[in-house]
């Protein structure tokens, strides 16, 4: 079982590993429902670089605000009213098409 967390300001890693230190037997009744003791770890969350930070940056920036003008115009409703819509287009559009009703597999090459 993983559980995320944020450290109150302040408050170190070794003084919330001492604070959760006492949880493991009763975490593992309640996740896990045996009697065995797990330990709780406390480690620092790692994310993404920050030069990949730094390189998308912009393009989440982008997509946001499109997003933004999307909704502002289209209800989420009909957002997805539009999805499911195109998604059962393109399955009427393969079983109509036999090439795309089946995949077969290529018989054994012979030498």
């Amino acid at each position: 079982m993983d559980a995320l967390a944020r450290l109150a300001p302040g408050v170190t890693e070794k003084q919330a590993a001492a604070r959760i230190a006492n949880l493991g037997a009763s975490l593992s009744h309640v996740a896990i429902g045996d009697d065995s003791v797990r330990a709780p770890v406390v480690q620092r969350a790692s994310g993404a670089l920050v030069e990949t930070q730094r390189t998308y940056s912009p393009l989440a920036r982008l997509l946001g605000a499109i997003a933004g003008v999307l909704l502002k115009f289209i209800s989420l409703t009909a957002l997805f009213a539009g999805a499911g819509a195109s998604l059962s287009v393109i399955a009427l559009l393969c079983m109509t098409r036999p090439a795309l009703r089946g995949i077969s597999l290529p018989g054994p090459v012979k030498a």
